[in-house]
């Protein structure tokens, strides 16, 4: 139902310059398709098939010291409208009845209906224009403010018949006169935001007269509650020019509450044939529903302390990762756990009075020693309890119950690594305590026995190390499910890799030294990887002062021992500033060799696929997507959702810090797919995130920076084909404060990332500093 009314909400005094202006037949869209095809979209999809794009433009009443007279530029006003297409457009200084008829009479004829009052006869009424075969309006009023100079302004509830949702919308002309006029327009607009809006999502439009950090304009962002209002420019660039080509101030603003996120905003700074249509320029933003959710206020367990750990671990078993707190400062240090609800809140359990501490020196470890699917709790410190590591078992209910204080295997020395790997294969986090200084330097296994115990099984004679130089891996190369170990020490046995293959009860056997794959120099660096896809770890040796730097394959043969394969002679490096990645980008399970030194072969990946036969064949020195910069950063995701790493290059200081994406062919090479002008930053301060927000299976591209665009997080979806789509400006856990952590990570257990927010300085939503934040992505 449609109702009138005429809302007047303040009498001050306020004199205004009445402004409007004319149009040519304006594009309809195929809207019947728009509408008809959202049962083939997916609901991300539908969001971008279905955005609605805004528009605010200050058309200038007629003037006759003007360069032309709105007669004269009533063409080139429509034609504005004509190339953006908006869907919905607000325009101010519409005060000319002659031009009210004649652009009434081109809007309707072009598919648009509207909304204006001018019965209260305060300055010039303020249209709203909107596709009639798109949105039906529900509602609609128009205010008065009668200050120095007389203002109105005018809101619409539209139902957008594409999605069913419905969108709060005002337009308004401010004054002139001073900023304390402005302040006084700006609470009306916000009351009758709030008393009108009906909690639907709001866009405020208009010409302000108000300038970027104005106190009217800090008015306006607090529609609704604190900071709840986001300017889709950034607050910044000009809008108003006076008739040439150089703005001067920004007066247009275009805002909108942040259950919408926007894919574009732009200020139309086009002229026809030298002639411009308005004194102002139009702007435009294009919306969409929010990526992320309203969000939750995670107040229990929050903290403003740099002391505070948190951490993720699935602790009852039910699939979905619980938040455990700890600060040594608080609560005399108890572990704090707070169950996951699965709607982004968290639910305190206990306060572990029997597994806390109160010292920095302690460590805890969170993995499943019972093998029942929950994270069990592991406490060391090495100058309490002698050092003894106390396992508290997970109950499923968020608390921990004492376990032991193992007396065999613990350590009171600094200098002791605690490994927690299942080497039995059976599905629990077994222990390995390794101390140079201590039993001959012997790894000591104890086996989980599943009940938050271990048992000690051996003091392993044949594979310890008292150097301080040794380093011990921790990996699958038989391929039975079991965590082998395998030993390293440049300065013993020739540098040679020993491997000892996991019996399944917590002892290791001699396997072999092997003589063909190790190293005395302590420039070697080996790698554990997949190369021959059948599911056991191969060693990867590489020392750039060693035979010509080439990198040396050795597959695992299933017994414990490596198989010489090649000293791969097209793809080595002698030199330090080297990088080798390794990543299945054919898609076919095996690790391939990705090379890249940026003063060598101009700065080119260079890509050598791996044949299953631990060779890697010489595929292609990229010549695009290489780099001679130690700036440049590269990324390797399946953007494209085909089970293929692709390649990213980033470096601020190229390519004007653009993204550039190279599909991997699946051949080993990488084909070109975009210099991505839409979510590049010239920025080293900028965070990039490579992650899938929308659960297709593609990994999508976040982009934060706290210095830039008010610290919003821009999304860009991955189309699958190696391109991104526009920015999405996600409007919620935005922050401009470089303390503030993101996590991305699925929370609610849809398949989705989720967006995770803290920052201990901040008080969110009014609640205590150091509260979290969570939004769940694409709940609109």
């Amino acid at each position: 139902m449609i109702n009138m009314r005429l809302f007047s909400i303040l009498i001050v005094s306020l004199a205004f310059a009445g402004c409007k202006s004319e149009l040519i037949q304006l594009p309809t869209d195929n809207d019947a398709l728009l509408l008809n095809r959202n049962a083939m979209l997916s609901p991300q999809q539908a969001d971008v098939a279905n955005a609605i794009k805004v528009m605010s433009f200050n058309i200038r009443h007629h003037d006759a010291n003007d360069p032309q007279s709105l007669d004269e530029r009533k063409g080139i006003i429509l034609q504005t409208i004509t190339d953006n297409n908006p869907d919905i457009v607000g325009l101010q200084e519409f005060a000319d009845n002659w031009f009210e008829t004649w652009m009434q009479t081109q809007m309707t004829s072009a598919g648009y209906d509207y909304y204006m009052n001018e019965s209260a006869g305060f300055g010039s009424p303020k249209v709203i224009f909107y596709k009639s075969n798109r949105f039906t309006r529900l509602d609609e009023d128009t205010f008065q403010i009668q200050l120095i100079q007389n203002r109105s302004g005018s809101w619409v509830i539209l139902l957008d018949n594409a999605t069913n949702k419905e969108y709060f919308v005002c337009n308004s002309h401010w004054s002139t006169e001073s900023s304390s006029e402005r302040v006084a327009t700006a609470n009306v607009v916000k009351d009758v935001v709030e008393q009108h809006s009906q909690g639907l999502p709001v866009i405020v439009f208009g010409d302000f007269n108000a300038k970027p950090g104005t106190p009217e304009i800090s008015i306006i962002k607090n529609i609704k509650g604190s900071n709840n209002m986001v300017c889709t420019h950034s607050e910044s660039g000009p809008t108003f020019h006076g008739w040439d080509a150089t703005g001067t101030s920004k007066l247009d603003w275009i805002f909108c509450s942040r259950d919408l996120a926007y894919i574009n905003s732009k200020v139309i700074t086009t002229s026809y044939n030298g002639n411009w249509p308005s004194d102002h320029w139009a702007i435009t933003a294009t919306f969409i529903p929010a990526i992320f959710d309203g969000g939750h206020y995670d107040t229990n367990g929050i903290s403003a302390s740099a002391n505070t750990r948190y951490y993720f671990a699935d602790v009852t078993g039910d699939g979905v990762e619980e938040k455990i707190y700890w600060n040594p400062t608080y609560d005399s240090g108890h572990t704090r756990v707070y169950k996951s609800n699965g709607n982004g809140t968290f639910t305190f359990l206990n306060s572990n009075t029997n597994g806390g501490s109160e010292s920095n020196s302690t460590t805890f470890y969170f993995a499943d020693v019972t093998g029942d699917g929950k994270a069990d709790q592991i406490y060391w410190n090495p100058t309490f309890d002698s050092g003894q590591p106390r396992v508290y078992i997970a109950n499923g209910d968020g608390t921990f119950s004492w376990s032991n204080s193992n007396t065999h295997g613990g350590s009171e020395s600094n200098s002791t690594t605690f490994y927690f790997a299942d080497v039995t294969g059976d599905g629990k986090a077994d222990k390995i305590y390794w101390n140079p200084t201590f039993d001959s330097g012997h790894t000591r296994v104890y086996i989980a026995n599943g009940d938050g115990t271990f048992s000690w099984s051996n003091s392993n004679t044949n594979g310890g190390s008292e150097s301080a130089q040794t380093t011990f891996y921790f990996a699958d190369v038989t391929g039975d499910g079991k965590a082998d170990k395998i030993y390293w020490n440049p300065t013993f046995d020739s540098g040679l890799t020993r491997v000892y293959i996991a019996n399944g009860d917590g002892t290791f056997s001699w396997s072999n030294s092997n003589t063909n794959g190790g190293s005395e120099s302590a420039h070697t660096t080996f790698y554990l990887a997949d190369v021959t896809g059948d599911g056991k770890a191969d060693k990867i040796y590489w020392n750039p002062t060693f035979d010509s730097g080439l990198t040396r394959v050795y597959i695992a043969n299933g017994d414990g021992t490596f198989s010489w394969s090649n000293s791969n002679t097209n793809g080595g490096s002698e030199s330090n500033s080297t990088t080798f990645y390794f990543a299945d980008v054919t898609g076919d399970g095996k690790a391939d060799k990705i090379y890249w030194n940026p003063t060598f072969d101009s700065g080119r990946t260079r890509v050598y696929k791996a044949n299953g036969d631990g060779t890697l064949s010489w595929s292609n020195s990229n010549t695009h997507g290489g780099s001679e910069s130690n700036s440049t950063t590269f990324y390797f995701a399946d953007v494209t959702g085909d089970g293929k790493a692709d390649k990213i290059y980033w470096n601020p200081t190229f390519d004007s810090g653009h993204t550039r994406v190279y599909i991997a062919n699946g051949d080993g090479t990488f084909s070109w797919s975009n210099s991505n002008t839409n979510g590049g930053s010239e920025s080293a301060q900028t965070t990039f995130y490579f992650t899938d927000v929308t659960g297709d299976g593609k990994a999508d591209k976040i982009y934060w920076n706290p210095n830039a665009y008010l610290g919003k997080l821009k999304l860009y979806r991955s189309k699958g084909d190696g391109t991104f789509d526009d920015p999405i400006y996600s409007l919620r856990g935005t922050s401009q404060s470089s303390v503030t952590q993101f996590y991305f990570a699925d929370i609610n257990g849809d398949g989705k990332a989720d967006q995770i927010r803290w920052n201990r300085e901040e008080s969110p939503g009014g609640h205590d500093q150091g509260t979290l934040k969570n939004y769940f992505s694409y709940q609109n």
